[in-house]
Parts: structure tokens; C-alpha cells; sequence
């Protein structure tokens, strides 16, 4: 088998695998909370991944269209990833007060701050 078929392979498994961790996820948490808490938990949630595919722009892009590789644009693309996660982390931190205002649901911003470890935690992998 080609390096390019198990790359495909591989790609394609991980996509599978993270959908079904993410229905498991989704169906733990709506076994533990109650219907306000999933309503809280949602709206937090929905904010976070719509910042999720803010996070995937650009620099995994960036790396598979450049022709050759070297150390300098892997390191562009990694400062850049880490530059992303951070600007976003620290807005989903700081958005977490006003939103909960707005909402009126002060558990909101707890919720946006443990969210927020995501996106710092996102530039390690």
C-alpha cells in the first residue's frame, strides 16, 4: 500500500473516531445534566465551536499546499497556530462575564472559562 492510502486511511479513521467521542461525549453530559444545565451547557458550547474553526484556519493549510518544507514554515505555522489558540482562548475567557450578563445565566461564564482550556491546550498538539 502507498504512503498516500495510509495517509488517506489514517485521515479518515481519526475524523471517524473524534465524531464517535464526540456523540459519546455529548451523550454522557445529557445523561448528567438536567434540561437547564444542557440549555446552558449548549450555549456556551455552540459559541466555543463556532471559534473551533477559526482555530483550524490557515497554518495545517498552509503547510500541505507548501511545495517543499523546511524548519522555517513549520515554525511560522506553529507560531501562528500558538498565536491563534491563545487570541481565542483569552476571548472565550473574557467573553464569558458579558455573555453570561447577557444571558442571564451567571454559570455561563464558569462554563466559558473551563471551555476556554481548549483552545490553550489546542497548541500543544
Amino acid at each position: 500500500m502507498s504512503s498516500v492510502r495510509i495517509a488517506v486511511a489514517f485521515s479518515a479513521a481519526t475524523r471517524f473516531a473524534m465524531r464517535f467521542i464526540g456523540l459519546g461525549t455529548t451523550i454522557a453530559v445529557a445523561r448528567l445534566l438536567t434540561p437547564e444545565e444542557i440549555g446552558t451547557f449548549a450555549i456556551a458550547s455552540a459559541v466555543t465551536m463556532l471559534l473551533v474553526e477559526f482555530r483550524v484556519l490557515g497554518a495545517g493549510n498552509y503547510l500541505v499546499r507548501e511545495p517543499e518544507i523546511d524548519e522555517n514554515s513549520v515554525r511560522s505555522a506553529l507560531g501562528l497556530t500558538i498565536l491563534i489558540c491563545g487570541a481565542l482562548g483569552f476571548g472565550i475567557l473574557l467573553a464569558g462575564m458579558p455573555v453570561a450578563s447577557f444571558y442571564g445565566i451567571p454559570d455561563l461564564a464558569g462554563i466559558f472559562a473551563i471551555l476556554s482550556i481548549s483552545f490553550f491546550c489546542g497548541a500543544l498538539y
